[in-house]
C-alpha cells in the first residue's frame, strides 16, 4: 500500500516509508496549524519511519551576506588611528602574565607580587571596559558605568598593593591557598 502526502511547500510527494527522521519534524512543523493532521500523519511516519538514501527533502532558499572588505578582528594597520592599538596592547600584556603567574607563586617576592597585581587589574579593567562598551547602552547609563569601572579597577589595584605591603603579598597567599 503506497500512501503518499504532498508537502505544502512544495509540489514534492513523499513516499511515507522513505522518510527519515529530519523530513518528519519538518512536515509536522509545517503542518502544525492542522493539529488531528499532524498527530495522526507524525504517528503513521514513527511508525513507518526507515531512512532511505535519496530522499529529495525541499529546503529553504539559501542567502547569502555580501563580503566584508574591512578588518574586524585583529592588530590594526599601520595607517589607523592610534586607539586601534589597543587590541595589540591586550595580547602584549597576556603574553607578559602568562609566565608570572607560576613565577608569582613558584618564587615569591615584592616585584613579582606588585607587577602581577598591576598587570591583573589592568588587564580585568580592559575587560569590563569591553563588556560595558558592548553591552550597557542608553544616553546615562554609559557615562555611569564607564567611570565605576574605572573607580572599581584603582580601588581593587589600591587593595592588592596594601596586601602586598602589609601581607605577605599575592604569590605566597596564593601559595598557602595551595597547602592547605
Amino acid at each position: 500500500m503506497d500512501r503518499s502526502v504532498v508537502t505544502p511547500w512544495a509540489p514534492v510527494t513523499l513516499t511515507l516509508a522513505a522518510v527519515n527522521m529530519a523530513t518528519l519534524t519538518r512536515l509536522r512543523s509545517s503542518l502544525a496549524g492542522n493539529c488531528v493532521l499532524s498527530r495522526a500523519l507524525g504517528n503513521a511516519l514513527l511508525s513507518r519511519a526507515t531512512p532511505v538514501a535519496g530522499v529529495i527533502v525541499p529546503h529553504k532558499a539559501l542567502s547569502l551576506t555580501p563580503v566584508a572588505h574591512k578588518r574586524i578582528y585583529g592588530p590594526p594597520d599601520p595607517g589607523m588611528p592610534v586607539h586601534t592599538s589597543h587590541w595589540k596592547n591586550e595580547r602584549i600584556l597576556d603574553i607578559f602574565m602568562a609566565p608570572l603567574i607560576p613565577a608569582t607563586v613558584i618564587f615569591p617576592n615584592p616585584v613579582f607580587d606588585m607587577a602581577l597585581s598591576t598587570l591583573l587589574c589592568l588587564h580585568i579593567n580592559w575587560g569590563l571596559e569591553g563588556v560595558v562598551t558592548d553591552y550597557v547602552h542608553g544616553e546615562m547609563l554609559p557615562k555611569i558605568a564607564h567611570p565605576a569601572v574605572l573607580v572599581m579597577s584603582i580601588a581593587a589595584f589600591a587593595c592588592l598593593c596594601m596586601f602586598n605591603y602589609t601581607d605577605v603579598g599575592v604569590g605566597q597567599a596564593i601559595r598557602s591557598l595551595y597547602s592547605l
